[in-house]
């Protein structure tokens, strides 16, 4: 689910939407390993479960030997790290950020509104289980960082467009 593109700055940006990526990268960095096969201890834990283990380990390398220059992660679906409200005005997610945003063409907010709006109401379905609605919120999750992908966000443009909104940190 790691994608590439070469924007106009011709850095590769990263596209994530798990908060604990975001994590998990920010102990990389404190860490500044540069060795092969890292042995990163929060994935050793015995909540952690990974299907592919040594694939898991060559993304992370692959993120650490292009430094964090060229790394950008949303990690931000569902205010997780951002604030929901303040002072009763709701606040943006770092996705919906980019959904409302004038600096991404018209098509693009339309489409991004679509998928939101497709997914969203699955994701808050009561009638529906976590096992129901894993893959649609997977789906969801690669369909929406397609569309950046395909629009070639660049990361001036998503810099911009975090500074005009009303994106709050937690």
């Amino acid at each position: 689910m790691v994608k590439y593109f070469n924007g106009l700055s011709n850095r590769a940006i990263i596209v994530g939407a798990i908060a604990g990526t975001a994590g998990v990268l920010g102990l990389l960095w404190l860490r500044r390993s540069r060795k092969k096969d890292p042995r990163i201890l929060e994935l050793q834990k015995s909540h952690v479960h990974i299907a592919d283990p040594d694939r898991v380990t060559d993304l992370i390398q692959t993120f650490i030997d292009g430094g964090k220059q060229k790394l950008q992660v949303i990690a931000d679906f569902d205010n997780t790290l951002s604030r929901y409200a303040c002072n009763g005005t709701k606040c943006l997610s770092t996705h919906n950020v980019l959904e409302v945003s004038h600096l991404m063409p018209s098509s693009f907010n339309e489409r991004s509104k679509e998928v939101h709006s497709k997914y969203y109401s699955i994701e808050i379905d009561p009638s529906k289980t976590m096992e129901e609605k894993f893959p649609y919120m997977v789906e969801w999750w690669t369909k929406a960082h397609d569309l950046l992908l395909e629009y070639n966000l660049t990361q001036q443009t998503l810099r911009q467009a975090v500074e005009e909104s009303n994106l709050m940190l937690k």
